[in-house]
């Protein structure tokens, strides 16, 4: 299955920012209109989009950033926007699918409350719900990264898959924003496990080459068909168009 190159796009104060390992005090700002940026990747070819509303996940669902989001969504156009970040709530669910987000990235939500996530699938279709293992040392962490759970990640991605979960966001989260490659290990190992549920995996975290898309090519774990990269991106290592085309085995 093909793998698609997701540019990735974090909200912090109503500008692009970038964390090093998650940590809200390492902010690097990349722009301050998230609108330009997509439009950016948008005409760059990106076929997804991935958005992390970064206020919402450390401070709430009162912090959403719905003016960007809005925007964002707006400039996209044809391209399908993803959004996580401090979903945790029906009605936020509800918020985000009606400003024309594609797919809600369900995290704490999914590790505090499993209804929650089932009536979304009833509701929304389990094309428009996905779940974030968010994992370090193979346990998951909630709360904007910020607050552990003592939940072994592969047990808590089976649990989900078995309510009906279909799409599955792994991010490694010592290697985010550091480029120091993606967790192919942990990623297998996570996707092995949902396999046999028919889940599909996108993988996050530590992307900072073609080479390392060459890797997770290489790598050809059946199920994982995204890859999710923001700082490679803003550092320019590389385009959309050239992560696409190593992903798809035509870069020249």
């Amino acid at each position: 299955m093909p793998i698609t190159f997701i540019p990735a796009i974090d909200l912090l104060a109503g500008r692009v920012v970038r964390l090093h390992r998650g940590q809200r005090e390492t902010a690097t700002v990349y722009a301050d209109d998230p609108a330009e940026t997509a439009a950016a990747w948008r005409d760059d070819g990106a076929r997804w989009l991935h958005v992390v509303d970064l206020d919402a996940a450390f401070d709430g669902p009162g912090a959403r950033q719905l003016s960007a989001l809005h925007r964002i969504v707006e400039t996209a156009g044809n391209v399908p926007v993803e959004l996580g970040g401090g979903l945790r709530d029906f009605a936020a669910i509800e918020e985000a699918v009606g400003l024309g987000v594609a797919r809600v990235v369900l995290g704490t939500a999914a590790v505090e409350d499993a209804d929650l996530v089932s009536r979304a699938l009833a509701r929304f279709g389990v094309q428009r719900i996905a779940v974030a293992i968010d994992e370090k040392d193979g346990v998951v962490k909630a709360r904007g990264w910020t607050a552990g759970t003592g939940l072994d990640a592969t047990e808590f991605a089976t649990r989900l898959a078995r309510l009906g979960v279909k799409w599955f966001l792994h991010s490694a989260i010592a290697r985010d924003g550091t480029l120091e490659g993606p967790d192919l290990p942990a990623l297998r190992r996570i996707s092995e496990a949902l396999l046999s549920f028919g889940a599909q995996v996108l993988c996050a975290g530590g992307i900072g080459s073609l080479a390392d898309l060459g890797a997770l090519r290489g790598a050809a774990i059946p199920n994982v068909v995204g890859a999710i990269s923001g700082r490679a991106l803003y550092a320019h290592k590389f385009t959309v168009g050239e992560a696409t085309r190593t992903l798809e085995g035509t870069l020249s």
